[in-house]
């Protein structure tokens, strides 16, 4: 087993973990999908062949950008939705911890998986 599916299952595991601590309750569904998905992408990415693409320096530079703006953006709104729950309508933001999780984790998603993947394609 690729070193890089053991460090998927491990982070998945604490990810999962992390998330049965906030709500108080073991939480099976994702832990489930997590193994399930490192496991279906470790199978088509050896159907298909481990070819790597080659990038040079320019590639990598527009990546790290590209990862900049996105954290920028996504935090910048999650500060701006925060200050204008609490200042501006005067009540506390009545936002979940699940919500707040799932943001965050679909803007390291966006950062580190689909925007790479179509710089590297141009």
């Amino acid at each position: 087993m690729p070193k890089r599916v053991i460090w998927m299952l491990i982070s998945g595991v604490i990810a999962a973990t992390i998330l049965s601590i906030i709500l108080k309750e073991i939480q099976w569904g994702p832990l489930v999908g997590i193994i399930l998905g490192v496991y279906i992408s470790e199978y088509y990415r050896e159907k298909e062949g481990t070819e790597e693409i080659e990038t040079d320096e320019r590639v990598n530079n527009n990546i790290k950008q590209f990862m900049i703006f996105i954290f920028s953006l996504s935090y910048t709104l999650l500060i701006i939705y925060l200050l204008m729950g609490k200042y501006v309508v005067k009540q506390g933001v009545a936002i979940e911890p699940l919500f707040l999780i799932l943001y965050l984790l679909c803007t390291l998603f966006i950062a580190f998986f689909i925007g790479p993947y179509f710089i590297k394609r141009k």
